[in-house]
């Protein structure tokens, strides 16, 4: 490959995510952590008065019982499933995070593996075993791995990204379409042609954050994800070059992208391990101030009528993602 020539991101990716997995002890830990956490994130936000409406307008048009809505004794169909447990994961804004990116890359991957397995194992019956969990751990590990390499690529230096984008919603459609092709065992010409549906259906931007479309966009690429790994395995085609292409997914989505991050260490080096677990429910770029904040109430002994002013030096991100000085509600 000349110096100039862009790498062959889509199909590498593709094989990679299909291709047998023996993990280290340490990245398989790191993707039960992302596991067990956003189940909880799923389970803690069914109740949220998003998750609510969500749930109430999808019933008018829900299809056949085919999957779980974790919390709810009903079922859904498999597409509504995944997009109804990623936006409960999101509700709270408890979802994981990867720092250096700042995408949430566990409910749009996870919500989507877990409609699927169930999709598969209602399909085909006894002709097949039902996932097994290291099956399903396995395809999390790699789809999480994705994400944030997509992110990376989009975002992290030298890549020049747009910050307007909500990467969540860009990059998750695509892990999770990626993830579910290998729990349905489609070829690798299809992965790509999955990824590059759920490419063409990535959405979101940061306007919106504060608002209940924060969690609807990862929701929406957890349902685009599943619906493009479907689509592909009847035979519906996609650019297998939707990724790296002219005028494609990281032309697109970024100033200047840096295609080669997402396949650079593939198998060797694990952004996964480098995922991060909120200890409060907001934007993870603020919670260094909170962390101040609370050690300042509990230590100090000045009256705080006394204090006139604060000031906090902080990542220009803080305002570009938490400028809300006067939030009017959770």
């Amino acid at each position: 490959m000349g110096g100039n020539e862009t790498p062959m991101v889509t199909k590498t990716l593709a094989d990679f995510i299909l291709s047998p997995i023996e993990t280290p002890d340490e990245v398989r830990r790191a993707g039960l952590r992302s596991f067990v956490n956003i189940i909880g994130c799923m389970l803690g936000g069914i109740k949220h008065p998003t998750s609510q409406i969500a749930y109430e307008v999808n019933n008018e048009f829900a299809g056949t019982a085919q999957a779980t809505i974790l919390g709810r004794q009903e079922r859904t169909d498999s597409l509504s499933a995944a997009y109804l447990n990623a936006l409960s994961a999101s509700a709270h804004a408890f979802d994981d995070t990867h720092l250096e990116t700042v995408v949430h890359p566990t409910a749009t991957v996870a919500a989507s593996l877990l409609a699927a397995a169930e999709r598969r194992e209602l399909a085909t019956g006894s002709r097949m075993h039902p996932i097994s969990g290291k099956q399903l751990l396995d395809a999390l590990i790699l789809g999480i791995e994705i994400q944030i390499r997509l992110g990376t690529a989009l975002l992290a230096p030298p890549a020049q990204g747009q910050l307007g984008w909500y990467a969540s919603g860009i990059a998750g459609g695509v892990s999770a379409a990626a993830a579910s092709s290998r729990i349905m065992g489609l070829s690798s010409e299809r992965a790509c042609w999955a990824m590059g549906l759920a490419a063409n259906q990535a959405s979101g931007f940061r306007q919106t954050h504060g608002s209940m479309c924060t969690s609807f966009v990862p929701a929406h690429a957890a349902r685009c994800g599943l619906q493009a790994a479907v689509l592909a395995e009847r035979g519906f085609t996609a650019s297998e070059k939707s990724l790296e292409g002219k005028n494609g997914y990281f032309d697109v989505f970024a100033i200047r992208a840096n295609p080669a991050a997402a396949i650079a260490s593939l198998g060797e080096q694990w952004y996964v391990q480098d995922n991060t677990f909120k200890p409060y429910p907001c934007g993870i770029v603020i919670h260094p101030v909170l962390d101040a904040c609370l050690a300042f109430a509990a230590n100090s002994p000045v009256d705080i009528h006394s204090i006139e002013k604060i000031v906090i030096e902080v990542n220009p991100l803080c305002l570009i993602l938490c400028d809300r000085p006067e939030p009017e509600n959770s």
